[in-house]
């Protein structure tokens, strides 16, 4: 068996709506995001963990978050935390290596094995970042997170320091990739700073980017990694790479996406997602 796994979420929530990290259960896109996973896993014999409502940590972290709501009307903050339990989950596996991806990312480059374009320390987090995100016209965005991280901080009765370095960035997780040895570090971290899978909140509006940024903050041993900045992550010098995103809010999308294994398709532009495959008759 593969020492390699990939993680994603089922998709939840019913209310759908039109922000970055709204999930549509039901959507066409995400029926056949289902089955292109499940697809690209079997063709590379990578192992696949889906996240749903009963997972024992999502239905955890389900439970004590806003938990005056039902399972199915919570926001879509509560919903990403399903990385946060794939973490959890991979943290009591075999495996050794561990790829998270959203199930909006579409399969561009379904032959080329995503664990095969990079290769990682065992003591590093990697997901994509931005140091300012005021650059790519995400203002509101950037202060929301602000607020976020201060809020999981003071929940949880740490000092929120906007000086301290650590904080200078913004996590995107639609891409986590790590190895056990920090698996189980940041399990342990969050089990001990910010246990918000066994303990009831509401309103903290943290996500599970939030929850990566403030443990890089709190805990001097575990690093987070900028993907497009760590030379080791891309085995084919810059001929293939892992994921490229589609711009959202009417931004020009300039990228080549033409060497991506994945492309996110983030925001509004999940709509053309069902276009993209037709358009390459892989449906």
């Amino acid at each position: 068996m593969s020492n390699k796994a990939m993680y994603t979420s089922f998709g939840f929530g019913k209310s759908g709506g039109k922000t970055c990290n709204s999930n549509f259960e039901n959507d066409e896109f995400l029926n056949i995001q289902r089955q292109k996973i499940r697809e690209y896993c079997g063709y590379h014999s990578i192992p696949l963990h889906v996240i749903g409502y009963d997972h024992k940590y999502m239905s955890k972290i389900l439970a004590n978050t806003d938990s005056e709501l039902d399972i199915f009307s919570k926001g879509f903050s509560v919903y990403t935390l399903s990385a946060i339990a794939a973490i959890f989950d991979f943290c009591e596996t075999e495996y050794d290596e561990f790829y998270w991806m959203h199930l909006d990312m579409v399969f561009n480059k379904p032959h080329t094995n995503i664990f095969d374009t990079f290769e990682i320390d065992e003591d590093t987090i990697y997901t994509w970042e931005w140091t300012d995100m005021h650059t790519f016209g995400y203002d509101d965005w950037q202060k929301e997170k602000f607020r976020y991280r201060r809020n999981l901080l003071e929940y949880f009765n740490h000092e929120y320091d906007p000086e301290n370095t650590n904080l200078h960035y913004f996590s995107n997780c639609s891409t986590i990739m790590m190895r056990k040895k920090v698996a189980i570090k940041f399990k342990e971290a969050i089990l001990k700073y910010i246990d918000f899978v066994n303990t009831k909140n509401s309103n903290i509006g943290h996500i599970e980017e939030t929850v990566i940024e403030v443990i890089n903050y709190l805990c001097s041993d575990i690093n987070v990694a900028r993907i497009h900045s760590i030379k080791t992550v891309n085995k084919y010098e810059s001929k293939t790479f892992p994921i490229t995103f589609k711009p959202v809010y009417g931004h020009i999308d300039t990228c080549n996406h033409e060497d991506s294994v994945f492309i996110h398709y983030w925001g509004e532009n999940k709509k053309d997602i069902v276009k993209f495959y037709k358009d390459r008759n892989m449906l």
